[in-house]
């Protein structure tokens, strides 16, 4: 990938967080052209937000992407997006 590339991918990662590298989201596209993060892991535990407030910064279940292992930090870390009872 070429520097100018992947500094455009960077830019758009940031307003995302950990969700646009993370192995469990689905990206949804509108039929208007908005695009949605879906958590996976709201199907299984309730503890997780379907379409969680971005940036996710931390999450306790992230697992990066293959392509993204090295570039992002392990799990393990407190989630900014779990809540209790709730999923919006």
């Amino acid at each position: 990938m070429n520097d100018q590339l992947d500094s455009t991918l960077w830019g758009l990662r940031d307003p995302i967080g950990l969700c646009a590298t993370c192995r469990a989201v689905r990206i949804v596209q509108s039929t208007h052209g908005s695009t949605f993060y879906l958590c996976q892991r709201s199907e299984v535990d309730a503890r997780f937000v379907k379409y969680p407030r971005l940036p996710v910064l931390r999450c306790a279940e992230y697992a990066p992407s293959a392509e993204d292992e090295s570039s992002y930090p392990k799990p393990g870390i407190i989630s900014s997006h779990q809540e209790t009872g709730t999923n919006s």
